[in-house]
């Protein structure tokens, strides 16, 4: 047979192959009758159960229109026509029976065939489902029809391929038209044929005592009459509804009365049932289980057979109908441009899902904060919304980058924002003063990550204030002032990301304490002051950089050669603010977390005594002074702070300086 191109078109040259008229419409049964699919769907209980369930499985799962917005955002098209047809594909179907009608066709026929129509009530597109064994396929292309013949109630119509959704299996004979799950299933469907009229055959013909009654041969014999009074008497008392059904009953004459069972062999009809069954739902793709063949060793593996139901056998389902109706419904809506980003989808998600609690835990850890906002967990429970609920509340303990989630309860998890994860893995680097290396080794690591946070804040923010500058803002609209001259899109931003780095941080730096005092550092107690710290730290940052924008306002955005760390221009301001300012900030924020974790692990524990220690070659002379004094654990250094970095302290007493501070049980010594 050979093929030749005409005009684009793969075509069949010989067209001597088999065409869907002869294609067999059902399979020959032992006694040489052909069934039709639809007449075994009928009539065989097995091909009935597993179709049923596919059908009431696949029928309820939304399928939903999405255009894709980016690589990680979509947004559901609930008013796109298309997504209309699909949630009332025909005014005199719901969509439940829509899709049950749609995957029990693939299933007995393996096709679906719906012609596309205008539905006369509202003049909205619509599909009409014509029954699979009525349609033909017609044309010379062995590949693809070029139309469809329909034949029903005597009428024949022929119209072209694109009047119509046709959804197919695969077929190795012809391409154009499915093969039917049960063609293959021939033989097991014969057989079990053959097996249902045996046994009905016997239950019609076999006989069916259960005992009899038997005497001695040397019995007397019966008089006239006695022997059908006695069948009489024993049928009214002991079978049916009689007097002595299930009593025992006496006999006479050395009578016996023996049970006539049907031996195992006779019996295997049973065991035959249920491999016919797991045949069928095999050459569908559906677990024994999910039909209810599931016994008591392996009735606890429920919770994987539902799961295994929508991930391996219903999944591929919804893939081939979704893109099949996407293919041929989107374009009578959409250009080919437009198409591009718009696809189908079926909900399977919220039937992978467990219960909600056990839903909202796994959830919540994974995003690391509450996932529905107070009105929305009412409405779960039909109860009204209240002013405020809808926003969502984020604990003191849980903030972007720090805690892994709110029921993550084991201090020191760490953890970074996405803004610090993406400046480490570009190697953002920030001019650390040299002093940052007078830290102990626990600590000193967290100056890096201070920075790298900090750098990849202020790339974000340059970004956007230079946009908006460009755009003709002046510098306060640019950098978002509130009408309470609050700066909260980046004071939050940076805020977050320095406490989620504080958060990691504070156990590594209060560990040392905690174990020379034999106590545990409860991170829970210490998260309010660090998260409020991070705060406070954020908005002085802040301040900052725009006090630098306004001094030189307005000044060139950007220098015309290379910018250096003094150019006069919004870049310049914005360069210091990520090279040296994030410097001398991340190693002042490595101080004050650690001295303060260090403090509060101390105090944690009961310490009594304080001890201030200088780590530089060339400490300042205050702090010279300090080094090796002692005091209570809750009192203040001659210098005013409770430890090093301690806030209350002037900048001439933090700025640069690596001290620490180290925690005793012994009395002060000044």
């Amino acid at each position: 047979m050979g093929f030749v191109a005409t005009g684009g078109t793969i075509v069949e040259s010989n067209p001597a192959s088999p065409r869907i008229g002869s294609r067999p419409l059902g399979i020959t049964t032992y006694g040489g009758l052909v069934a039709s699919y639809e007449a075994l769907y009928r009539s065989q209980p097995n091909v009935r159960t597993v179709v049923d369930f596919l059908a009431r499985n696949m029928a309820q799962l939304r399928t939903k229109l999405y255009r894709r917005l980016s690589d990680a955002e979509r947004r559901e098209e609930r008013d796109h026509p298309l997504a209309v047809m699909l949630r009332h594909p025909n005014p005199r179907v719901s969509r439940f029976e829509f899709f049950r009608d749609l995957e029990s066709d693939l299933d007995v026929f393996d096709n679906f065939v719906a012609l596309k129509i205008l539905a006369p009530e509202s003049g909205r597109r619509a599909l009409l489902r014509i029954p699979p064994q009525h349609v033909e396929p017609l044309g010379s292309n062995w590949l693809f029809p070029d139309g469809f013949r329909v034949t029903l109630g005597g009428r024949v119509l022929e119209l072209p391929w694109d009047r119509f959704v046709h959804l197919k299996g695969y077929n190795p004979t012809d391409p154009r038209w499915g093969l039917s799950p049960i063609e293959t299933l021939r033989r097991i469907l014969s057989e079990e044929a053959a097996a249902g009229e045996a046994r009905e055959q016997l239950w019609n013909r076999g006989a069916r005592a259960s005992a009899v009654v038997s005497r001695p041969a040397d019995a007397p014999r019966w008089q006239d009459g006695a022997r059908e009074r006695f069948r009489q008497e024993f049928a009214d008392a002991f079978t049916g509804s009689g007097p002595e059904a299930g009593g025992t009953p006496i006999l006479e004459d050395g009578m016996t009365l023996e049970k006539v069972t049907l031996t195992p062999a006779e019996l295997e009809y049973l065991e035959a049932r249920k491999l016919s069954r797991a045949e069928v739902a095999a050459a569908y793709g559906v677990a024994p289980s999910n039909l209810g063949m599931m016994d008591s060793a392996n009735i606890g593996d429920a919770r994987a057979a539902h799961t295994g139901l929508y991930q391996d056998t219903l999944a591929p389902r919804t893939d081939f109908t979704s893109e099949g109706l996407a293919l041929q419904l989107l374009p009578d809506f959409e250009t080919d441009a437009a198409a591009d980003d718009l696809y189908l989808e079926a909900d399977l998600d919220r039937y992978l899902r467990g219960d909600f609690l056990a839903e909202a835990e796994a959830t919540s850890k994974a995003v690391g904060a509450p996932i529905i906002t107070r009105n929305e967990a009412r409405a779960r429970r039909n109860l009204a919304p209240v002013p405020g609920g809808d926003e969502l509340i984020t604990p003191l303990n849980v903030t972007t980058g720090g805690r892994s989630s709110p029921a993550d309860t084991a201090p020191g998890t760490p953890g970074l924002g996405q803004a610090s994860r993406k400046a480490l893995a570009r190697g953002a680097k920030v001019d650390l003063p040299a002093s940052a290396a007078n830290y102990p080794p626990e600590l000193a690591a967290y100056a890096d990550t201070h920075a790298a946070v900090l750098a990849a804040f202020v790339d974000r923010q340059s970004a956007s204030v230079l946009s908006r500058l460009g755009a003709g803002d002046d510098p306060a609209a640019a950098f978002g002032i509130d009408a309470d001259g609050r700066m909260t899109r980046w004071d939050g931003e940076l805020a977050d990301e320095l406490a989620g780095v504080a958060l990691a941080m504070a156990p590594d730096a209060a560990a040392p304490v905690a174990d020379a005092l034999g106590a545990d550092f409860d991170l829970d107690v210490a998260t309010p002051w660090l998260v409020n710290n991070a705060r406070i730290a954020a908005e002085a940052f802040n301040e900052k950089t725009l006090a630098g924008v306004d001094d030189i306002w307005p000044a060139p955005l950007t220098a015309a050669g290379a910018v250096e760390d003094d150019d006069p221009t919004i870049t310049g301001v914005f360069l210091a603010a990520g090279t040296w300012r994030a410097g001398a900030l991340a190693v002042d924020r490595v101080g004050v977390v650690g001295n303060f974790s260090r403090s509060e692990a101390a105090a944690q524990a009961g310490a009594t005594t304080k001890t201030w220690r200088t780590t530089s070659a060339h400490p300042r002379p205050s702090h010279s002074a300090l080094n090796g004094v002692t005091i209570a654990a809750n009192a203040r250094f001659s210098n005013g702070g409770l430890w090093p970095h301690d806030p209350a302290l002037s900048a001439d007493e933090v700025g640069g300086c690596t001290c620490v501070v180290e925690f005793t049980e012994t009395e002060a010594s000044a």
